[in-house]
């Protein structure tokens, strides 16, 4: 079963997330904090899908909830900005 609670992180990738978190995060930092971000504690890297009966859609669900931020944040990082801010997207401008 999938550990629904805590997501592995190294030391580097540690302090890459408070330094990216400080404003002071180098380049390489930035790609380290949001590559974990979205392929770890969001769950890209892996399957959303949890065999079983109950127990097994509810971990689909929480699996699925957390996909479904780090494709908010890798949508927003991987369009052009024009796209995100064109006439009429008025839930961009909020």
């Amino acid at each position: 079963m999938i550990n629904t609670k805590s997501v592995a992180i190294t030391r580097d990738q540690a302090h890459a997330i408070k330094a990216l978190r400080e404003g002071t995060a180098d380049a390489n930092q930035q790609t380290v904090a949001l590559d974990w971000i979205i392929y770890q504690a969001a769950g890209l890297a892996v399957s959303q899908f949890v065999e079983g009966s109950d127990d097994g859609r509810r971990a689909t669900d929480f699996m699925t909830g957390r996909a479904f931020t780090g494709q908010q944040i890798l949508g927003v990082a991987m369009s052009p900005m024009d796209a995100l801010f064109k006439p009429g997207n008025e839930k961009a401008d909020k």
